[in-house]
């Protein structure tokens, strides 16, 4: 695993939209964030105030972000990004 994550250029780490994973603490967060590899996080509650904390530089982040969604943009399919509608592409970016 060390190998796969000195790899990665960032890592994602994403579960469902549910209560239950509100309070979870995903093992993955914790394996990245040791690693010092960028976090993508597509996960609200306990483990989002967790990355925040890591007080990283925001600007940073915003260009993170910013990249990921051009990347997956452009290797969306045909009329994926339309059917998920603005609801998806306002969670792109924070």
């Amino acid at each position: 695993m060390p190998h796969a994550l000195a790899a990665a250029d960032a890592c994602l780490a994403i579960l469902q939209p549910l209560p239950l994973y509100s309070t979870v603490y995903p093992n993955k967060v914790f394996d990245y964030m040791a690693a010092g590899r960028p976090v993508l996080l597509a996960i609200d509650g306990v483990i989002h105030q967790v990355v925040e904390g890591a007080q990283a530089d925001p600007a940073l982040c915003r260009q993170l972000g910013l990249n990921a969604r051009r990347f997956v943009e452009a290797r969306s399919l045909p009329g994926t990004r339309s059917a998920q509608g603005p609801r998806a592409a306002g969670r792109a970016v924070r």
